[in-house]
């Protein structure tokens, strides 16, 4: 518990100082929301008067501390362009992207532990060869780039896959697939990509170990001494991999949900950063920061499931 709190604490600080920078950065920017309100042909007085309404004419440190003190009450505040509670436009964008989040990860781990295992079972045979090439080249193409190339293909070319939208999985599930087959695809094979990597050079780390040549000699099946005894310390450091590349998914879903034109929070904390509309992308972001934070550490909690050394 005493190991939990501090990394609960330390992620408060984290989510604290991200959020500060954040601020200090969108406010810093020439422009505000007043003028996606009033348009582009406002006059000054107007644009004084939305300024004063909104309270953005207060000092930076004033504005600051009024946010802060919202935030501490749990209170994310208003969209200036919205009218809404940032709370609420939070919660109608995060169940698409938890949707493209979830799948992306479930695919990257199956296919990146699995085609990893192989590559080191096999390493340096032809499989091995071709899995490095193929992981290599995956890393090096952006996840626009991809995502367009597979929707001028599928979608384009050969019609079986609709170009974009949206449908809820609890409402409509084969439509729900349907239109996350593309971006969870572009998503879950390029983290897969490093994940396999790093599962091959740990892997091959433990197969040449001491414990796991006496199983060998021991008589032990193969699959055994691979699965239950390598695998299995191999995967302590991936799981931390896992959990770099948590962040790196969140970051991507943004861009791949702008490629498929889908609902999510990529669009709309890209619609809030062009209107200036500061509490929604200070929002966004704190809760962004804080599932990648408590994603770290749930994989630091886990690896006590993996290795029983840790819990001692």
């Amino acid at each position: 518990m005493r190991y939990v709190l501090k990394r609960l604490l330390q992620a408060v600080l984290v989510m604290w100082g991200v959020t500060t920078v954040l601020f200090i950065m969108l406010h810093s920017v020439p422009g505000g929301p007043e003028t996606a309100l009033a348009g582009p042909d406002a006059t000054p007085e107007i644009l004084a008067a939305i300024r004063q309404q909104y309270g953005l004419n207060d000092s930076l440190i004033a504005q600051y501390v009024h946010w802060l003190g919202h935030i501490l009450t749990g209170n994310l505040g208003s969209s200036v362009i919205y009218n809404l509670p940032v709370g609420k436009l939070i919660s109608q964008a995060l169940q698409p992207t938890l949707q493209i989040v979830i799948g992306s990860m479930i695919i990257a781990i199956i296919a990146g532990v699995s085609v990893g295992t192989l590559a080191a079972v096999k390493a340096r045979k032809t499989a091995d060869v071709f899995i490095g090439y193929a992981t290599a080249g995956l890393l090096g193409i952006p996840h626009f780039w991809l995502g367009i190339l597979l929707l001028i293909l599928f979608s384009v070319k050969l019609k079986w896959i609709p170009t974009g939208g949206y449908a809820s999985i609890l409402d409509n599930p084969g439509a729900a697939v349907e239109s996350m087959i593309l971006p969870v695809l572009v998503l879950g094979i390029t983290i897969g990509a490093v994940i396999a990597r790093f599962v091959r050079a740990s892997l091959l780390e433990q197969l040449g170990a001491d414990y796991v040549r006496t199983a060998r000699a021991k008589g032990a099946p193969r699959w055994a001494v691979i699965v239950k005894h390598a695998l299995r310390n191999a995967l302590i450091p991936t799981m931390t991999v896992v959990g770099i590349q948590f962040g790196v998914l969140l970051g991507g879903t943004v861009i791949i949900e702008q490629v498929f034109a889908r609902p999510g929070m990529g669009q709309l904390v890209t619609s809030a950063v062009g209107n200036r509309d500061y509490n929604v992308v200070q929002g966004v972001v704190l809760v962004l920061v804080g599932a990648f934070t408590l994603i770290n550490l749930l994989v630091d909690m886990a690896y006590g499931l993996v290795d029983p050394r840790i819990r001692r």
